[in-house]
């Protein structure tokens, strides 16, 4: 398992206890663990989650971060500072800073790296959702784009294996992008009136 935004955290503090439970709580949550020495890791290596010393955190570190979460704009990534920041944190990734914490309650953090890490998945699953919305929809388009195609509603459900609702906002949204598509009460099914793609000829 390599490094990603999505299953690794990092560590830059000096204190060994400290280093010992975010090894322990990495392993409990099996996330790989970068404990890093210098500036240039926390900005040139992937991670979803941060402990960093606040000492650490001078002016062009925070100026640097500043401009890579501008670049990645990250849905969910988070900087927990083990005492006050060494310089004023800029506003724009204020957002991305937990409240600092001199002394972390191992549940604590346990937990709050878990959420994050389970809000990462959420959103991964949510665009896999948003994906197959598009493909399903496309592809409704292709089939009714075929001349006297006429599509009946429970074919589809089967096909894609969704509720006739989630059919019919497929064709609502396809209806608000400019296709023309209707109930045909006499052929019981649903046809392209008029397509801004025009039609594609049966052979």
């Amino acid at each position: 398992m390599g490094y990603s935004y999505s299953n690794t955290i990092i560590s830059w503090v000096e204190d060994k206890a400290l280093l010992a439970l975010i090894n322990k709580t990495a392993k409990e949550l099996k996330l790989n663990l970068l404990e890093v020495q210098v500036e240039t890791d926390i900005l040139g290596l992937p991670y979803f989650f941060a402990i960093i010393y606040g000492g650490n955190l001078n002016k062009k570190v925070l100026a640097d971060l500043k401009e890579i979460i501008s670049w990645e704009k990250p849905k969910e990534f988070a900087i927990l500072l083990t005492s006050t920041s060494a310089s004023k944190i800029p506003p724009a990734i204020k957002k991305y800073f937990l409240k600092p914490q001199e002394i972390i309650n191992p549940a604590w953090l346990r937990t709050t790296i878990l959420n994050k890490k389970i809000a990462i998945s959420r959103h991964k699953d949510n665009k896999r959702s948003y994906d197959k919305t598009i493909f399903r929809t496309v592809s409704i388009l292709r089939k009714l784009m075929r001349k006297n195609t006429v599509l009946k509603l429970d074919e589809l459900c089967n096909e894609y294996g969704v509720s006739e609702k989630t059919i019919k906002r497929d064709f609502d949204l396809l209806n608000s992008m400019g296709e023309d598509i209707a109930y045909d009460k006499q052929k019981q099914g649903y046809v392209l009136l008029f397509s801004v793609n025009g039609f594609i000829d049966e052979k």
